[in-house]
C-alpha cells in the first residue's frame, strides 16, 4: 500500500470517528423519552394530567371489567349489600357478582371486588404522577389551587377503598414514595391520617370558586372532611374532637352559600 493510500486511509477513520463522536453527543443532548420535564409542564400538559386524575370520577373507567359496577365512584359494592340498590336485570345468573353481594356473599374470586381496587389505586397512581408534575413545574396559574384538587382527589379515592377494605388490604403511598417499595399493610388508622391530611392542606390551599365546571374548591375538601370525620369518629384512633370537627366543616359548607337543598329529593337525578 502506497503512501497516498495511507493517508486516504487514515482520513476515513478520522472522518469516521468525528461522525461517531458527534452522533453520540448528539444523541446524549436529547430530552429524555417517556418523562415530563419541567420545561414540558406548561398549562395544557397540566390540564392533561389533571383531567386524566379526574377521570377517576367516571364509573366507566376501564373498559374491559365490568367497570359500571367497580369504578372509583361507584357505589354498588356499597349500595347493594344495604337498602340503597337492588341489582335488577334477569335472573341471579345475570351480573352473579352483584347478586352475591346484594345477599351478603363475597368471595375472593368476585371480581368486582377485585377491580374495585385495581381501578382505585390506578387513578391513584396518576394523581401521584400529576401532583410530581405539578411540583416541578414553574410559571403555572393557579398553581396551589390545583395541588389543593390534587389532593381531595386523593383523599377521596383513598376513603373509598378505607370504607371497602380491611387492614391488610390497603397500600398507602405518595407522590413522594416508590409504591414498588411498598406492601399491602396500611392500618385504617394511617389511611385515615393521610385523608385527613391531605383534605385540610387542600382545604386551605383552594379557593371558593371553582376553576372550571365540574372542579373542586375548598368546600369540596371541607365536605368530605365532614363525612372522613364523622366515618371514623367512633374508632379508638380517631381524633378526640371529631364530632366537633364533623360540626365545623359541616358548618363551613353550610356557611359558604356557594350551596342550597334541592327542593324536591327526586331532582337529585336529574342532569343540569
Amino acid at each position: 500500500m502506497n503512501s497516498t493510500m495511507k493517508t486516504n486511509k487514515y482520513i476515513v477513520v478520522l472522518l469516521a470517528a468525528v461522525m461517531v463522536l458527534s452522533s453520540c453527543s448528539n444523541m446524549l443532548e436529547k430530552e429524555p423519552y417517556g418523562q415530563l420535564t419541567e420545561d414540558l409542564i406548561d398549562e395544557s400538559a397540566m390540564a392533561g394530567l389533571l383531567a386524566a386524575s379526574y377521570a377517576g370520577l367516571n364509573p366507566h373507567f376501564f373498559d374491559d371489567n365490568n367497570n359500571a359496577f367497580a369504578g372509583p365512584s361507584t357505589n354498588w359494592i356499597f349500595d347493594v349489600r344495604s337498602d340503597d340498590g337492588l341489582k335488577g336485570g334477569g335472573a341471579t345468573s345475570m351480573e352473579g357478582n352483584i347478586h352475591n353481594l346484594e345477599v351478603g356473599i363475597v368471595n375472593s374470586d368476585d371480581y368486582s371486588v377485585l377491580f374495585k381496587w385495581k381501578n382505585n389505586y390506578f387513578v391513584l397512581a396518576r394523581v401521584n404522577k400529576a401532583l410530581v408534575a405539578l411540583e416541578g413545574a414553574s410559571g403555572l396559574a393557579n398553581k396551589d389551587h390545583i395541588r389543593g384538587e390534587l389532593l381531595t382527589l386523593r383523599a377521596y379515592y383513598y376513603f373509598d377503598l378505607a370504607r371497602i377494605y380491611r387492614d391488610g388490604c390497603l397500600v398507602l403511598y405518595t407522590e413522594n414514595e416508590n409504591p414498588s417499595e411498598k406492601s399491602n399493610n396500611a392500618t385504617h388508622e394511617q389511611v385515615y391520617a393521610q385523608i385527613i391530611a391531605d383534605l385540610e392542606e387542600a382545604y386551605q390551599l383552594m379557593g371558593s370558586k371553582r376553576l372550571a365546571a365540574g372542579r373542586f374548591e375548598k368546600y369540596t375538601a371541607a365536605a368530605l372532611l365532614a363525612k372522613v370525620y364523622a366515618q371514623i369518629a367512633n374508632e379508638p384512633w380517631a381524633p378526640a374532637n371529631s364530632w366537633d370537627k364533623v360540626i365545623e366543616y359541616a358548618e363551613a359548607v353550610i356557611g359558604s352559600g356557594n350551596y342550597s337543598l334541592y327542593p324536591h329529593f327526586q331532582d337529585m337525578s336529574v342532569i343540569e
